[in-house]
């Protein structure tokens, strides 16, 4: 394989680093420097401005969008650009940090309807770009893994997609004000309802560690596809043990069983479908470069 450039090694270095600005502005200090209440102009200049980078450093890395001629690369292309575009719509929210618990949460109704809208968008993008992974991953051969990977993240969208659009509402006030209505539904429901959170945030990780299990087919490095894929079945396995914990041993909702740490933030299901789309575009470039070199010879 052809020594890569170092702009090119960079690009990949950068693409992998983004997603450590999500822990850092967990720091209020920090988090204020860019976010205040109800001031969202600042979110959007530090979205563009990293959206540009990404997008370069994208670019760089994939040598250039494939072309016409180039069949094998196009699919890849368009599932990596999609798992990557997930991820510059997260850029939007990282600087808002953890939401207010509280009633304060919707004093400023524009904050939560941004989060919850962007996160719904960010969801539609990553399983975009995991249906064209599964064309592809079907076309290189694999018949099984792509199939109920493909499925683990139906249901993980008709999941969660509902309960962020129910939660920049009126149902969403209900749930951050704690108000009375979760006990007037009873609490078996309300465990039902953490039963279902659970299941779907496993079959979300489900998902990416089967779709990263498959990737080799696609020619992808067998290490990091295992790194990957053995990360995302941890956090399901972590999951599958909170919805057995809330629903038979009635652990309460703020128990680390149930919400499974910082695995159950909304950002950090995005994060490993990122990784997978810069590994795809990392393919990408590799495939062009033997494109160039088969030309040039």
């Amino acid at each position: 394989m052809m020594r890569r450039p170092v702009i090119q090694r960079a690009s990949q270095v950068f693409l992998w680093l983004v997603p450590i600005e999500f822990p850092l502005f967990i720091i209020p200090r920090l988090r204020g420097l860019l976010y205040q209440p109800g001031r969202l102009l600042p979110l959007f200049v530090f979205a563009a401005i990293q959206a540009s980078l990404m997008g370069a450093a994208a670019w760089i890395l994939g040598v250039h969008a494939p072309g016409r001629e180039e069949a094998e690369r196009q699919p890849l292309f368009a599932a990596a650009a999609l798992l990557g575009s997930a991820w510059v719509v997260i850029g939007v929210l990282v600087p808002m940090g953890p939401p207010i618990q509280g009633p304060t949460y919707f004093d400023f109704p524009l904050d939560p309807y941004l989060r919850h809208s962007a996160l719904i968008v960010a969801g539609l993008l990553a399983f975009g770009g995991l249906a064209v992974l599964t064309a592809a991953l079907l076309k290189a051969g694999d018949r099984v893994l792509s199939m109920l990977g493909f499925a683990a993240s139906i249901i993980f969208i008709i999941n969660r997609i509902p309960q962020q659009a129910l939660s920049a509402t009126g149902l969403g006030r209900v749930i951050f004000t704690n108000s009375a209505m979760p006990a007037d539904l009873g609490p078996r429901l309300v465990e039902f309802i953490l039963f279902t959170d659970a299941i779907g945030l496993a079959c979300g990780y489900l998902a990416t560690g089967l779709y990263a299990a498959a990737l080799p087919k696609l020619g992808l490095g067998k290490t990091g596809c295992r790194v990957l894929a053995g990360i995302s079945f941890g956090a399901a396995a972590l999951f599958v043990v909170a919805a057995i914990g809330g629903l038979v041993l009635h652990l309460p909702r703020n128990s680390p069983w149930m919400i499974g740490g910082a695995l159950g933030i909304p950002g950090f299901q995005i994060m490993l479908p990122y990784f997978m789309g810069v590994m795809l575009l990392r393919r990408v470039g590799d495939a062009g470069d033997v494109v160039k070199s088969t030309g040039a010879a």
